[in-house]
């Protein structure tokens, strides 16, 4: 802020493009240039910093490292060892509060304040008379009176005597300032509103429109405080002929200041005493601080170069779109752009959120197909196993089954095993049928054992003995109570002829007579009574 430091003759020799960032970056800064700009003057004259409306360090810096830096600035240009610089702050009384808030104000104010109060009656005369005078014009004696009334108790009183006072000049009657012409033009209360109402009255349509736009602009809305007054630059409005015909006609009234690239409200006074503009900064106030926020969001969009991350989105977008469409009659064309690119990206976001849905469902089904292909490949598969092994199976009982029939003539007991383990792996029909011939057709053991021809058996149906006799003069006892289990033997040596003896009831058999027996093969039948038959007439051997 250079240009509220000190007045233009000072900047002369100073840097215009570098001095922002020197000042921004180096407190002692501020210091250093005045005392390059005071070598040439006498020791004994000092520098004098006016820094009025201090409030707007408050109300119109959003950026909270911008004020500390002007504040450091102050601050080190009076507090330095070496300093030559004198520091007066303007600060409205209900600004005070922000001020005891910054330790570095309150070390400055501590020894170094003056309470400015209202006006006395006798300065507000002199301040009546005193630019009277000075403008060829007199006044006459019940006017000071009337105003100084009117003015007495009444806060920021000056800049209304003042706004009063050059409409009661324009109607002046030759160079005499007269109570009629002040009471005509609504007196200290009513002038300004006055002036303000007949200079929008004077616009067309179309030009109340943006001179209602551009006094909201111009107003900074106070948190907990007054609003006050607000410096835009000329960017913030639209360039167009009749915001420049507004700007001329409110200019001409005194009721905005135009700088070169500035425009501002010229007192606060208008904020308070205009009904107009205090009913639409009261009933849309909270438009008018989504406006404000509007307006802050775009300047910083164009100041980064139009980064598409700084824009809203969500609610405030929301919102603000809303408010396009409810009153976009205020925005600029800037502000326009800045909702426009909003939107556009909501809508690529949208579009970017929808194909990623849409991506995502495709993954899931194919994944979903994937998943059910390989199961059911992983059934198939297992199922093609089964089967396989089952036929394997089968193919290896049936040729088991076959085999254990070819051996079931001279190996019935191996035969029916065969076929037990056939079936168990392989419960088929032709299997069971091979198994079920096997357990249900009776098969003999060959009993081995003796060293010559068997000449005589003896068996009991009631129990599992059997008893063989044989030429090599041994009987042997075998026990064959399970069919298919080759029979168990007890071995017993006789001396003499074998005789065989039907054994009474609940006695064992024992040999007493000899039985013939076939002679070739040693078989004989056994009868129902447990004695023996045998197959055909034995001859005696000799010797």
């Amino acid at each position: 802020m250079p240009e509220r430091i000190c007045s233009p003759s000072q900047l002369h020799c100073w840097s215009v493009l570098t001095l922002p960032t020197e000042l921004r970056d180096d407190p002692e800064a501020l210091h250093l240039r005045l005392r390059q700009a005071a070598v040439d003057r006498a020791p004994d004259i000092d520098t004098l910093i006016v820094a009025d409306q201090f409030e707007e360090v408050f109300a119109l810096c959003r950026d909270r490292d911008e004020r500390d830096a002007f504040i450091d600035l102050l601050t080190a240009a009076t507090t330095v060892p070496t300093s030559r610089t004198r520091v007066v702050l303007g600060v409205r009384a209900d600004f005070y509060g922000h001020c005891v808030q910054d330790p570095r104000l309150v070390e400055a104010m501590r020894d170094a304040q003056l309470a400015v109060g209202p006006m006395s009656s006798q300065e507000l005369r002199e301040a009546i008379t005193g630019p009277a005078g000075l403008a060829d014009c007199t006044v006459t004696g019940p006017l000071p009176a009337a105003v100084v009334v009117d003015a007495t108790g009444q806060p920021g009183a000056l800049p209304l005597v003042s706004h009063a006072m050059v409409e009661t000049r324009r109607r002046r009657s030759g160079n005499r300032l007269t109570l009629d012409g002040y009471l005509a033009v609504g007196g200290i209360q009513h002038a300004l509103a006055q002036t303000a109402e007949a200079a929008y009255r004077a616009l067309s349509s179309a030009q109340r429109d943006l001179a209602r736009s551009l006094f909201l602009r111009l107003t900074a809305l106070g948190d907990g405080t007054e609003d006050t007054r607000r410096r835009i630059t000329a960017d913030e409005l639209d360039r167009c002929p009749d915001t420049a015909l507004v700007l001329e006609s409110l200019a001409r009234q005194r009721l905005v200041t135009l700088d070169e690239n500035c425009v501002e409200i010229t007192h606060e006074a208008i904020i308070r005493c205009w009904p107009r503009l205090r009913g639409r900064l009261t009933e849309d106030r909270e438009r008018l601080l989504l406006h404000r926020r509007l307006t802050d969001a775009t300047a910083g969009w164009e100041a980064q170069g139009r980064d598409p991350h700084v824009l809203w989105r969500g609610a405030r977008l929301a919102a603000a779109l809303d408010l396009a469409v409810a009153d976009g009659g205020r925005l600029t064309y800037r502000e326009r752009d800045f909702l426009d690119a909003g939107r556009d990206a909501r809508a690529d976001e949208t579009a970017a959120a929808r194909r990623r849905t849409v991506r995502l469902r495709q993954l899931v089904t194919l994944l979903t197909v994937l998943m059910v292909t390989a199961v059911t490949a992983g059934v198939l598969a297992v199922g093609s196993r089964d089967s396989a092994v089952q036929q394997r199976n089968v193919a290896v009982a049936r040729r088991a089954a076959t085999d254990a029939a070819e051996v079931r003539r001279n190996t019935p007991a191996l035969a029916a095993q065969v076929n037990l383990a056939a079936y168990r792996p392989a419960a088929t029909a032709d299997v069971r049928d091979q198994l079920m011939s096997t357990v249900g057709t009776p098969y003999t053991s060959r009993l081995t054992g003796h060293t010559s021809d068997v000449v005589s058996i003896s068996f009991a149906p009631r129990n599992t003995v059997l008893a063989t006799a044989s030429w090599d003069r041994t009987v042997r006892l075998w026990d064959v109570g399970n069919a298919h289990r080759h029979p168990g033997r007890r071995r017993q040596r006789l001396h003499g002829p074998a005789v065989g003896h039907r054994p009474g009831p609940g006695r064992r058999p024992r040999l007493r007579q000899r039985v013939p027996t076939d002679h070739q093969s040693g078989r004989g039948t056994v009868l129902p009574d447990g004695g023996l038959r045998p197959a055909l007439p034995c001859p005696r051997r000799c010797g």
